[in-house]
């Protein structure tokens, strides 16, 4: 199958999904005094332009995906996987997953402020995923979702399935290159790393000494030091 059918293929679900009213994403506004209410998102409206150029259609699908960053953090493992399920739609029909806003910011980073772990592991799976700008920041300021011993047995289900999906999510940062630059916070995220593949640094370091050895310029034994060039599973 080719891409651009995939795309279609995806697309056309998408469309299903908004159009059946069977999913949404909720923002809960208000305040003690007046009360609180759960307002939808709308996440789909964008698809229904009438798109007169292919930029058209992509900024739709790169807004569509900015809208499903928003929203409350899902209260059940079933309304987790059906947006995980939709993000991963939006990005196979052809959003863009380093897509940035002047009001949002990146999509990154718009995921990881409302907290989605799960949101974010889909962006950084996909292989046109570049290194975000704020990744230190995030590095800095990662956190695992808190268990509490009030919680129901599905928040507490919930908890730990969100905190699977940050363990992916820090996996295939470092499988990707994208490092912390602190030492301390390497430190603390080397082990969830090294519980996925405990070799996963020995193998990372014969790649480097590889490379190296058939590095011939400066460029060349630059790029293997950073670990620029692109590795091959």
């Amino acid at each position: 199958m080719t891409t651009k059918k995939a795309q279609e293929i995806a697309f056309q679900k998408l469309l299903k999904i908004s159009r059946d009213s069977s999913f949404d994403v909720y923002e809960t506004s208000g305040n003690n005094m007046y009360g609180y209410r759960a307002w939808p998102v709308g996440w789909g409206e964008k698809l229904y332009s009438k798109y007169k150029t292919p930029e058209d259609k992509q900024k739709a699908l790169n807004e569509t995906l900015m809208n499903l960053t928003r929203g409350d953090f899902p209260k059940t493992r079933k309304q987790m996987e059906q947006e995980r399920k939709v993000i991963q739609l939006t990005l196979l029909a052809g959003a863009n997953p380093n897509y940035s806003d002047s009001y949002n910011g990146s999509i990154f980073d718009s995921f990881w402020y409302s907290k989605k772990g799960y949101g974010l592991l889909e962006l950084v799976k996909d292989d046109r995923f570049e290194s975000p700008k704020k990744l230190q920041e995030f590095y800095e300021n990662f956190r695992w979702m808190r268990v509490s011993c009030s919680f129901s047995d599905e928040e507490f289900l919930l908890t730990r399935q969100e905190n699977r999906k940050r363990e992916a999510l820090i996996y295939t940062l470092f499988q990707k290159g994208m490092y912390p630059t602190n030492p301390k916070v390497f430190e603390k995220l080397a082990p969830v790393v090294l519980e996925k593949d405990c070799d996963f640094f020995n193998k990372k370091k014969e790649q480097v000494v590889s490379q190296m050895h058939r590095a011939k310029t400066p460029l060349q034994i630059y790029n293997a030091i950073m670990g620029r060039r692109k590795e091959k599973n």
